[in-house]
């Protein structure tokens, strides 16, 4: 939320907060915060979890954010014909949101991991 905020007032001069509390806004901040309960559930962080949570996190992402999309009305009629051609539409994207996931997923675990192994002493703090 904070970072929405500062990304539409440093780069877009934009300073109206009311997307902020928007259903559209809301329900991806909902979807942020299931990919942390997601997360915090590691209790080994092994590939094979973070790979499989990671693929669940944008497995959400796309059907919610496509979801809301098409909710608002403003670009699909609201039917089950609009909501599936909104998932179409979004079909070209989705596999850019699992690469990226995976991706950074791998990074952040895997350097957490190295960072705990040359410093075992921080696991006790």
């Amino acid at each position: 939320m904070l970072s929405d905020v500062l990304v539409n007032a440093v780069l877009y001069n934009y300073y109206d907060l009311s997307y902020v509390v928007s259903a559209g806004a809301l329900g991806l901040y909902a979807c942020y915060a299931a990919f942390i309960f997601l997360g915090s559930g590691l209790q080994n962080p092994a590939v094979k979890s973070v790979a499989g949570r990671s693929l669940t996190a944008s497995v959400i992402f796309f059907l919610v954010s496509n979801a809301l999309v098409w909710a608002s009305g403003s670009m699909y009629p609201t039917t089950f014909g609009g909501l599936m051609a909104a998932y179409a539409a979004g079909l070209p994207f989705f596999h850019y949101t699992i690469l990226g996931d995976l991706v950074y997923s791998g990074v952040l675990f895997a350097g957490f991991a190295a960072i705990m192994q040359a410093q075992p002493a921080w696991l006790k703090k």
